[in-house]
């Protein structure tokens, strides 16, 4: 093969082997939208134990009826009687509480109590053992459909990694032997610039690479000029604007310098008038 066989079949081999990085990408894209879902083990809402009511009783003899006789006293004897009545209504809290307490430890102890925790144990365990049997019927099935999914995807991304290292090492070695092409310049859209220069003008492959990059400097050098013209109208437009800016505010300050000159002519002739008239009373 002569140079610019060489380089055309470069650029074929180029673009297929693009074409194939694609196709792998789109492939890739759509096992992961389709691929089976793998599903969620559920668990089971656990039923909560009786709750423990305590069945101790406030002793309102004790703590009211008793202190309120003392403290009506206290206000017939002396006021010296009414911190007993005090004492018995915080004793009478206090105590309460640690019998209720003392009441509920009796029975979360109690058999009774702990045979009915031991039934909602079982029932939450037997809730829970429908799920997980209905979600190991469900996996079984995720799994045997997973396989065959993925068995599937597997003979497809094979052929294509297949044809990728195929298409991969003949570039390897069509680049090594012919010494043609600088990596710079190893890409499907320039390898098809280059070879159309050496179609159109016949020139050498290292005649089409300089061409080519004094074309790709001159589209650069016109970009540069075209962003830089694009930034000088930039820059004028907001000097134009900043002119009327600076327009607007000159005109607005000389008048507002004519109205304070006009205001301070009227006040001069209004007091003047004024004092005309107070003359003449």
């Amino acid at each position: 093969m002569n140079e610019k066989q060489i380089v055309f079949k470069l650029s074929e081999l180029e673009s297929e082997l693009d074409r194939k990085k694609w196709d792998m990408k789109l492939e890739e894209e759509k096992y992961e939208k389709n691929k089976p879902v793998q599903p969620m083990r559920q668990i089971a809402q656990k039923n909560p134990y009786p709750e423990i009511v305590s069945k101790v009783k406030y002793n309102y003899i004790l703590g009211l009826i008793i202190p309120i006789i003392i403290f009506v006293s206290g206000l017939i004897i002396g006021p010296i009687s009414i911190f007993p009545a005090w004492g018995l209504i915080i004793y009478s809290i206090v105590n309460k509480s640690k019998q209720k307490k003392k009441d509920i430890e009796i029975q979360r102890n109690s058999q009774e109590y702990i045979e009915k925790c031991k039934e909602i144990d079982k029932i939450n365990v037997d809730n829970q053992s429908k799920l997980d049997a209905e979600y190991n019927q469900v996996l079984v099935k995720y799994n045997e459909e997973a396989e065959k999914y993925n068995n599937k995807w597997s003979i497809v991304r094979n052929e294509i990694e297949k044809d990728i290292n195929k298409i991969s090492d003949e570039l390897t070695e069509l680049y090594d032997s012919s010494k043609l092409i600088p990596k710079q310049y190893r890409d499907a859209r320039i390898l098809q610039e280059i070879y159309e220069i050496m179609d159109s003008a016949n020139y050498s492959v290292k005649e089409a690479i300089e061409t080519f990059d004094r074309n790709r400097q001159l589209e650069l050098d016109a970009a540069r000029l075209a962003a830089q013209h694009q930034a000088n109208e930039v820059a004028m437009e907001q000097n134009d604007l900043l002119a009327e800016s600076n327009s607007i505010a000159e005109r607005a300050r000389h008048e507002a310098n004519i109205a304070n000159i006009v205001g301070t002519i009227q006040r001069h002739n209004t007091n003047r008038t004024l004092r005309n008239i107070n003359r003449k009373l």
